[in-house]
């Protein structure tokens, strides 16, 4: 039984390594890495310890002597761990993330976050949420909607202008429509979104919902929360896959560093 349990250790760990590997690949590949906090470093990092000790386990075995199993066995536990723990926060997230939402009165601010716009047209995230936007604006027409998002370096024209032009088109009253154009993260989203509610003399205490996607609620909710704002926060879809797992990837990242540093 032992020996049974040595041989499955080292495919175990060969598995746990590129599953990791494959995760920050993803995370890598999805044009956000130089902007995060750390993301760079941590990427390299990451494909640095999925890779070498792999590679060169013969040669680390020879050199680290007596030392070698207690730490694979370190290795193995860490790269389990990870990955549990980016498992349940998953599935988390997507567990909280909700579609729709009820409200009492009928009146609500909805905030659409933005995100990233191929020339004049919204991306397949950003059309998305504003889909989702455009559900409730018509479910409850008394509502009006902030459309928060700047213009990123590779953009041409912002988030903001590009959400305001789709909702116009699928015949939502320009004069319903915000427009904040100056953020460039989820927090600017939050706290530029808040200076517009009050620029427009809207109780921030009213009904608020956050539009944004399904894996990002989380995120948008608690910094929402820290800024003395109660919001629904509805999620719109994001088709499974690459882009949703290095999104997911990006989240937890995001979430270990609060953890650590806030």
């Amino acid at each position: 039984m032992k020996n049974i349990i040595k041989k499955a250790v080292d495919p175990i760990i060969i598995i746990l390594s590129a599953t990791v590997f494959i995760f920050y690949f993803f995370y890598a590949i999805g044009g956000t890495m130089l902007s995060d906090h750390g993301g760079l470093f941590i990427t390299l990092t990451v494909f640095i310890l999925t890779t070498l000790p792999i590679i060169f386990a013969k040669f680390l075995k020879r050199v680290l002597g007596k030392f070698f199993t207690p730490l694979k066995i370190l290795y193995f536990l860490g790269l389990l761990l990870y990955i549990v723990l980016f498992s349940l926060f998953s599935i988390q997230v997507m567990s909280l993330a909700k579609d729709d939402v009820q409200i009492d009165d009928g009146q609500a601010v909805i905030i659409i976050c933005g995100c990233k716009c191929n020339g004049y047209e919204p991306s397949e995230a950003l059309r998305s949420r504003l889909e989702k936007g455009y559900e409730i604006l018509v479910k409850y027409p008394e509502s009006v909607c902030i459309v928060s998002g700047g213009m990123g370096d590779d953009e041409t024209i912002s988030e903001a202008e590009c959400m305001r032009s789709f909702l116009v088109s699928l015949g939502i009253d320009e004069a319903r429509i915000i427009k904040e154009d100056r953020s460039r993260s989820t927090n600017e989203n939050i706290l530029f979104s808040i200076e517009k509610l009050k620029e427009n003399n809207i109780d921030i205490s009213s009904t608020i919902i956050i539009v944004t996607s399904d894996f990002h609620t989380f995120r948008v909710s608690t910094l929402a929360k820290e800024n003395n704002l109660s919001p629904y926060c509805v999620g719109a879809d994001t088709t499974f896959g690459k882009y949703l797992i290095r999104n997911l990837v990006r989240e937890f990242m995001y979430f270990v560093y609060n953890l650590i540093f806030r």
